[in-house]
């Protein structure tokens, strides 16, 4: 009877034991488990933190070293010629020829001529009698001297006269104490001048 008794007592204890193996082994899964997690998220923290931290050490970097490289010591800097230089020395064509041709007006050509130099005025002109009075008083008589002479210059060479005979008028009009339209004060200015001339 005692051999029957000690055997339900010996399994009893191993029971006991296993159950409390199985208690004490889930106590150390939850109390390792926390620090694991806490441990991995300090890592990935600290990795998040080295990753941000680079692009902000390279960039300053890179930022302290391209002032270096944008100016070497020991060679000064050329100067850029002119967009007009560059122009010309591409095409060959000097700048000062370049800027006559943008300013002065293109070349006019006329053609062949097709009377010459020598050619008569007269007979030239034989139908307009006024053309032949100005060659007669410009003293030209070929196409060759007239070509001599400017526009502006023949004006002024056929006005000359004119505005000698109408200063003659004025001056022989005031004399007479008369005066054309709206030259009185021509008139009364060339009486003082005469008196002042005439006066002891």
């Amino acid at each position: 009877m005692a051999k029957k008794s000690a055997k339900p007592t010996s399994s009893k204890k191993s029971t006991a034991g296993r159950t409390f193996a199985a208690q004490r082994k889930p106590k150390k899964a939850s109390g390792a488990a926390p620090s694991t997690a806490a441990g991995r998220a300090r890592r990935a923290k600290a990795a998040s933190e080295e990753k941000h931290a680079k692009p902000a050490k390279r960039r300053n970097a890179k930022a302290a070293i391209e002032p270096v490289a944008a100016q070497p010591a020991g060679r000064p800097q050329q100067a850029q010629p002119a967009d007009g230089m560059k122009e010309a020395e591409g095409s060959g064509v000097s700048p000062r020829r370049r800027a006559q041709g943008r300013s002065g007006s293109p070349p006019v050509k006329l053609g062949r001529p097709k009377v010459s130099v020598d050619e008569d005025l007269d007979l030239l002109f034989h139908d307009d009698y006024q053309a032949r009075q100005v060659f007669a008083f410009l003293q030209v008589k070929t196409v060759g001297e007239l070509e001599g002479l400017r526009p502006q210059e023949i004006v002024d060479r056929l006005i000359a006269p004119t505005v000698a005979t109408v200063d003659r008028i004025r001056r022989r009009l005031a004399e007479k104490n008369r005066a054309l339209a709206g030259d009185e004060a021509f008139a009364v200015a060339h009486l003082a001048s005469l008196q002042a001339a005439t006066a002891p």
